[in-house]
């Protein structure tokens, strides 16, 4: 009967003790699985470590400010009006060298306020003012434009071709146009003293102030005079880079209107129709072209022409010679003068 129930017992503690291992080793595996999501919560995301912040910023010094003493006051405030009556009153505009001089005395009482401040703490300095007093930005802006002087304009020189075809000007088209004239001159003091009516390039009118100078009782006399420029209509056909080609273009118009000619301007040859000194013969002679099929333009040209100059005698008696002036005045005569 004991040995029997000792084999009992025997097999009832070894079916116990595997069940006993498998529910430790259970536990073991549960614990190892806590543990593993516990260190995943952790270091992965930021349920359960607490979240580090960013320290606080430390709040600025508060700086005590005291007052100034009593007897550094006065000089603060006796510099102020020095220097608000600097920036009020700007330095006179003048050359250079005055400019330097105005400038300087400005810096004194900057200087003497700078010089100043220092007894009182570095927090209360005011530098900002010192800028505008010595900025000579002002100055230099207003001496600039005295310095600088106009330019004149040169004038072109005229083109010096000769002219042909001025004989064109049909009397019926001209109209009366002043004569060139030398500059007036003072006459002079010893005689004989010759009266001169003008200079002519233009036919018509130097026959209408002929007519005028033997209507005033004197004996007119014609001379050759200088080259003076005057102002030319010309009548443009067209322009050419041959020489042959122009040439050509001149034969035509001759053949076609009577005139013409060509002048070179660097590598161009510019062929006319015509050359008129009165702009209402140009323009008549341009409408007859046009009504010939030949289309030109009116170009202005300032041109040398050779001058003719009509005289009304010579006088060795000044007061005789001024009375002559009078007359051809009264005459029509434009501006005649004493030579």
């Amino acid at each position: 009967m004991d040995s029997k129930f000792n084999n009992e017992t025997t097999e009832g503690g070894a079916q116990a003790q595997p069940q006993e291992k498998g529910r430790q080793t259970g536990m073991v595996v549960l614990l190892l699985l806590l543990l593993g999501g516990f260190g995943y919560l952790y270091f992965f995301t930021g349920l359960i470590r607490p979240q580090e912040q960013p320290p606080a910023p430390q709040p600025p010094p508060q700086v005590v400010k005291q007052p100034l003493p009593a007897r550094d006051a006065a000089p603060v405030d006796a510099a102020k009006p020095a220097e608000q009556k600097a920036q009020v009153t700007p330095p006179p505009a003048a050359p250079a060298a005055p400019v330097a001089a105005a400038v300087k005395p400005v810096q004194k009482p900057a200087d003497a306020k700078v010089a100043a401040v220092p007894t009182a703490k570095p927090e209360e300095k005011k530098p900002a003012p010192v800028k505008p007093a010595v900025k000579p930005g002002p100055v230099k802006a207003a001496a600039a434009p005295a310095v600088k002087k106009p330019e004149l304009a040169k004038p072109a020189a005229p083109a010096k071709q000769p002219e042909k075809g001025v004989a064109e000007a049909k009397p019926a088209q001209a109209k009366q146009v002043e004569p060139v004239r030398k500059a007036v001159a003072a006459p002079k003091k010893n005689g004989p003293w010759t009266v001169v009516a003008g200079l002519y390039v233009v036919e018509e009118v130097l026959a209408e102030d002929l007519s005028k100078v033997k209507k005033a009782g004197f004996t007119p006399l014609m001379t050759s005079g200088p080259k003076r420029p005057v102002a030319m209509n010309r009548l443009f056909y067209a322009e050419y880079t041959n020489k042959e080609e122009a040439q050509q273009a001149v034969e035509k118009l001759q053949r076609a209107a009577g005139s013409g000619f060509s002048t070179q301007r660097g590598t161009k040859h510019e062929v006319y129709a015509g050359s008129y000194a009165v702009q209402s013969g140009a323009q008549a002679e341009q409408q007859r072209l046009s009504a010939a099929g030949i289309k030109v333009s009116i170009k202005k040209a300032q041109v040398p022409l050779a001058s003719r100059k009509l005289t009304a005698g010579t006088f060795t008696d000044r007061k005789a010679a001024d009375d002559a002036v009078k007359k051809l005045k009264a005459a029509g005569i434009a501006a005649p003068v004493l030579e």
